[in-house]
Parts: structure tokens; C-alpha cells; sequence
């Protein structure tokens, strides 16, 4: 099955705009077109879009997510061990992010609970 960029837009919720921009710098492969000259998309650009948009929502880098678009569909992760670094860094970074948001938590529901937010400990 074949998608629009409309389409693929809302699928994956992007902007067509930004759709277009990943396609310019090879985040995507360049995809094919109709014989009107739009664009069509398939079901493996939406994965990538996904993928893309997945690694983009918790903080990595569009040039810390390109290398992980390299990796062949019969291809390991544990074949790049750099990328495997990488992954498991920013799994760390990630957990690390959780465990202050979840004291900062733990402070508003304390002075949720005091019905007072007076005197609010710095994080330190």
C-alpha cells in the first residue's frame, strides 16, 4: 500500500515539512513518486519515521539516530558495538532522568499533601 505525504503525516505525526527535511538529508531514503511528481510513501517509510521519531522523542540527536537507520533488517545491534554503547548510554541517561523527575514527584505530592508550597528543597 502506498501513502501520500498528508497521510504519512498524520500516520506518524509529523509535519510534512519535517518529512520533507529528513528526506533531504537522508534520514529517509529519497521515495519514489507518482507521475504527477508526488510524493509516495510505503510501509517502510512509515517504520523509519517511527524509528526516527521514537529515538528523537527521548532526547537523542538526528545525527546520534542516523547510524541506527544503517542497521539491515537481518542485522544484530549487538554487530555494531558502538551502537550498542551508545543505546545502552542513553538508556542509562534516560533512567537517570526518571529516578530526578520522580523526586521532584515525591516533593509535590509532600507539599501537596502539606497543602503548602513554601520552602521547596533545592535538588542538591
Amino acid at each position: 500500500m502506498t501513502y501520500s505525504i498528508q497521510q504519512i503525516s498524520k500516520m506518524v505525526n509529523l509535519s510534512t515539512h519535517t518529512i520533507r527535511y529528513y528526506e533531504k538529508i537522508n534520514l529517509i531514503p529519497e521515495v519514489k513518486r507518482n507521475p504527477s511528481g508526488y510524493r509516495i510513501y510505503e510501509n517502510e517509510d512509515i517504520e523509519r519515521l517511527k524509528l526516527i521519531t521514537c529515538l528523537k522523542n527521548v532526547g537523542m540527536s538526528l545525527e546520534n539516530i542516523r547510524p541506527f537507520l544503517s542497521i539491515k533488517d537481518n542485522e544484530l545491534l549487538s554487530d555494531y558495538p558502538d551502537l550498542m554503547d551508545m543505546a545502552l548510554k542513553h538508556k542509562e541517561d534516560m533512567l537517570n532522568q526518571i529516578a530526578d523527575l520522580q523526586k521532584v514527584i515525591e516533593i509535590i505530592d509532600s507539599k501537596l499533601e502539606q497543602n503548602s508550597f513554601r520552602h521547596i528543597p533545592s535538588s542538591n
